[in-house]
């Protein structure tokens, strides 16, 4: 909000000065011999900006305002052009993209690698806050740079920054206003995107507006066993050693599937675990049977090109699934769910270049009778990938 508006809203429920008071004051104001009455300052007593300052001398208010410093206004959230909307297209196209992905990931180089394997992220969850009765959405946005060791003398830090807070929506903006413009709140930050049901896995100790200081959140994982895949923990090396076989892999991966009621069953699982593995220093034989497993998914359809919630354009594919329990809540009296049930998009947008993921997203398709989301197109949680690679460098200390 800028200093005029601010000054407006401050003072729109006061009636204007009579003729004469101004003329006096604008007399005084350029003689610079009279002083406001001592009653005057007393009464209103806050400090300005000085840009306001001088806006408030120029539209000649008779009292001097100084204003309290207010609370940050927080920014609200819009989707890149050709991020929201996409007609959801064929399987066959979905398959396509998919194989076309397979095919190109399985003809490039192995990276030659290095002391870490650096997987930068950005994520961002949008969260039900606020009193009852005066809901508001947030998005929480945190950066996460993983560096995982190749060797078991080294630790693997996990660094996480927290990237501040928006309003999903106008509406959002409003209800936040009227709930005191709040800067902080009493759920925990994720630093990890959704599973299709709401929850998350990690988190900062307390969501507040305004970034956090640089490496916040530093954790310590076991040595060099750092890539989960399936129920397991493998080292990089261990990585090298995984099935290029789809069905053998795919064996593999769901030895870490729980089932639970209403969870979207194995192919949802899969869908959201494949693209994390495909960040990983897995051979390029590893990541094309990764796309084939996707490619092999009934339900899987093309969006075809799009840009993702950071902006970056891509092709992509999704899996439609039903849910119960879904948009989960943390809060001092632990977890709660927003809704009853839900229909899920999830999103995989690909670089047709390189064949690597840009981005997972998902997104409400549907809720229950009466049930609304107000961030654009449903979008519920978001995964940006960075560039992975292999360095030689040591990582930040906290």
């Amino acid at each position: 909000m800028d200093e005029l508006q601010l000054v407006r809203e401050l003072l729109a429920e006061r009636a204007a000065p009579r003729p004469e008071v101004v003329a006096g004051a604008r007399a005084r104001t350029l003689s610079g011999s009279a002083r406001p009455r001592r009653r005057h300052r007393a009464a209103i007593r806050v400090v300005l900006p000085v840009s306001a300052v001088t806006a408030a001398v120029a539209a000649a208010v008779v009292t001097t305002v100084i204003l309290p410093a207010s609370p940050p206004e927080l920014g609200v959230f819009q989707l890149p052009a050709g991020a929201a909307g996409a007609r959801v297209g064929s399987a066959a196209d979905g398959k396509r993209i998919l194989l076309t992905a397979a095919r190109t990931t399985a003809g490039a180089r192995p990276p030659v690698t290095g002391r870490y394997w650096v997987s930068p992220a950005v994520v961002g969850n949008f969260l039900r806050v606020g009193p009852s009765g005066g809901h508001y959405v947030v998005l929480e946005k945190v950066s996460n740079q993983q560096w995982s060791s190749n060797s078991p003398r080294d630790s693997s830090p996990d660094v996480t920054q927290a990237l501040g807070v928006q309003l999903a929506s106008p509406a959002d903006l409003a209800a936040w206003r009227r709930a005191g413009s709040p800067t902080t709140w009493d759920t925990g930050q994720s630093t990890s995107i959704a599973d299709p049901r709401g929850l998350t896995s990690g988190s900062l100790y307390h969501l507040k507006a305004g970034p956090a200081p640089p490496a916040t959140g530093t954790v310590l994982y076991n040595r060099d066993q750092t890539f989960g895949v399936g129920d397991k923990l493998l080292s990089a090396r261990q990585l090298l050693k995984l099935p290029t076989d789809p069905a053998r892999l795919t064996a593999l991966l769901l030895a870490g599937y729980s089932p639970t009621r209403g969870d979207g069953g194995p192919d949802s699982y899969l869908f959201q675990t494949v693209p994390g593995i495909l960040a990983m220093p897995v051979t390029p034989a590893v990541r094309s049977a990764l796309y084939r497993i996707l490619a092999g998914l009934p339900g899987v359809h093309s969006l075809g090109e799009v840009r993702d919630a950071g902006g970056q354009q891509g092709v992509a594919v999704t899996l439609d699934g039903g849910y119960t329990h879904c948009a989960s809540r943390f809060g001092a009296s632990g977890i709660s769910w927003t809704f009853s049930s839900c229909v899920v998009q999830q999103r995989l947008v690909i670089d047709p270049a390189t064949g690597l993921p840009l981005a997972q997203e998902l997104r409400y398709l549907r809720l229950p009778p009466g049930q609304t989301w107000s961030p654009p197109d449903g979008l519920f949680s978001f995964q940006l990938f960075g560039t992975a690679h292999w360095t030689n460098s040591s990582p930040p200390v906290r």
